[in-house]
């Protein structure tokens, strides 16, 4: 509501007086956010045709390269933007999120260092950065800031990056009570349910892991981490052909998971051996 609230008012100021560069490129960017990404590209053709530095205009096109997966191609707007406007704090987090995007984690944590300097209250920022310490291996600062961001804004997704990060550290009891904290905050969190399915299947728990996993996909059918994990449960209880369709559904949404085409050839082999049997039974 608050970001059409911010286009009418844009829309009012626009009526009657001169077009500006940054209208343009202030509503290129509730556009974005709003997911109306023609009208978001077109402001921000009409902004940086008047301004060709607008830091708004190009903060805009970075987000949406980010949103399709261009993290490469987003770097480039964002950095553009910052060159406009060292403060945009907003363009420093999206090339944070592009570089980890990247694998790029330690570049990813200067930026996102960047961006707390500039808004040190912001518990989202935060939570980025948590998880770029957590990919690069440094869980004692990703507990810090997760832990910091929990203070700033206790919320769902605070819970969740911290619950998952106590089960890498292998304290199952704090990440499950900071997994239910999460889930009970918002209970359309899918990658809460992920990740609390992860402590499970730790736990040996494996059918609470199976249907926290399966709760995780109703929420977010292209939750990548819960088909493939759902897929090796489905392996190890011998459900062969449906780990193979778990994992064909993950191929699909991402055909560069190299380990979902592997575990999907360890289930064809499986599979292929069972029917041998199965032949030479009937033979004799």
């Amino acid at each position: 509501r608050s970001y059409r609230t911010t286009m009418d008012a844009l829309n009012e100021s626009m009526l009657g007086a001169p077009r500006s560069a940054d209208a343009y490129g202030a509503r290129a960017l509730a556009y974005c956010k709003m997911g109306q990404k023609q009208k978001a590209y077109e402001d921000c053709r009409k902004a940086l045709l008047i301004d060709p530095k607008n830091s708004l205009a190009y903060l805009s096109l970075g987000l949406l390269k980010l949103g399709a997966g261009q993290f490469a191609a987003a770097i480039p707007d964002f950095e553009r933007s910052i060159s406009s406007n060292a403060k945009e704090s907003e363009a420093h987090i999206g090339k944070a999120i592009a570089l980890l995007g990247l694998g790029k984690t330690k570049e990813s944590i200067v930026v996102f260092s960047n961006a707390i300097k500039l808004d040190p209250n912001n518990a989202n920022i935060l939570i980025g950065r948590g998880k770029a310490f957590e990919l690069d291996g440094n869980s004692k600062s990703a507990m810090e800031d997760f832990s910091r961001a929990i203070k700033l804004s206790p919320s769902a997704e605070a819970f969740a990056a911290r619950g998952s990060s106590f089960n890498s550290l292998g304290d199952r009891k704090s990440a499950l009570d900071d997994l239910n904290r999460a889930i009970s905050i918002d209970p359309k969190l899918s990658q809460a349910f992920c990740d609390r399915a992860s402590v499970f299947a730790a736990l040996g728990r494996e059918q609470d892991a199976e249907s926290n996993y399966r709760t995780a996909l109703k929420l977010d059918s292209r939750n990548t981490q819960a088909l493939y994990e759902l897929s090796r449960i489905q392996l190890t209880s011998g459900e062969l052909s449906e780990s193979i369709k778990t994992l064909s559904q993950l191929i699909a949404i991402k055909p560069t998971f190299v380990n979902a085409y592997i575990l999907r050839a360890q289930c064809y082999r499986k599979l292929s051996k069972n029917s041998s049997r199965l032949l030479i039974d009937h033979s004799t």
